[in-house]
């Protein structure tokens, strides 16, 4: 089979959160924010895929994309991963994982090609899953929490309505470089780009 006739890799765009009402709109969900956003733009809808996966799917540049959102809750997001992997397809240099990140000012977007989960309970588990730190990854600033406020209590809150705008601005940012990914671009440039910003 010529090269050109063969179907290509998919370009993988994973967003993390937690399933759920209770969870809807909370700052460990800017994840799922994200992929949202994305599926939106794209005009993709999402179908539950073996009780533990969201997936929308289609073409970019001529090429496939996956849109996943685990199903499982935060801290076991990356089982279903590694089922997508090996049951749709894919490589780890063609992953991209949007999460949140409270060591990040409100806002900030940091894109990364490896490195430690950073104290992410769903990083963890997907590092764990897949056996590597080289997950590239796009971090959403949420803020540090307040003094003397457990991490995992203030992620799961609502952000106030003075931050929900620049929280709307930051998704919609993070979409817009994961849409660009899908499109073709590189990590280093989309580094280059949104890390400055």
């Amino acid at each position: 089979m010529a090269e050109a006739a063969r179907p290509r890799v998919p370009r993988i765009v994973v967003g993390l959160g937690n399933p759920g009402a209770r969870y809807a709109a909370t700052r460990h969900n800017v994840g799922f924010d994200a992929a949202d956003c994305l599926a939106h733009r794209l005009g993709a809808s999402w179908r539950l895929r073996n009780g533990v996966l969201d997936v929308a799917d289609g073409r970019r540049a001529a090429r496939p994309y996956l849109l996943l959102k685990p199903m499982t809750y935060m801290n076991r997001s990356g089982a279903p991963l590694r089922l997508a992997f090996s049951d749709l397809g894919g490589r780890l240099e063609e992953l991209l994982v949007l999460l949140d990140d409270f060591n990040l000012d409100l806002g900030r977007l940091r894109i990364r090609p490896g490195g430690s989960e950073g104290g992410h309970n769903g990083l963890r588990s997907i590092i764990s899953m897949l056996g590597t730190q080289q997950i590239p990854r796009l971090r959403m600033g949420v803020g540090p929490p307040p003094e003397f406020e457990p991490v995992d209590q203030f992620v799961l809150k609502r952000f106030p309505p003075a931050d929900r705008k620049l929280a709307d601005e930051m998704v919609e940012r993070a979409a817009e470089a994961a849409f660009e990914w899908l499109e073709g671009a590189d990590l280093e440039s989309l580094m280059n780009r949104y890390n400055r910003q």
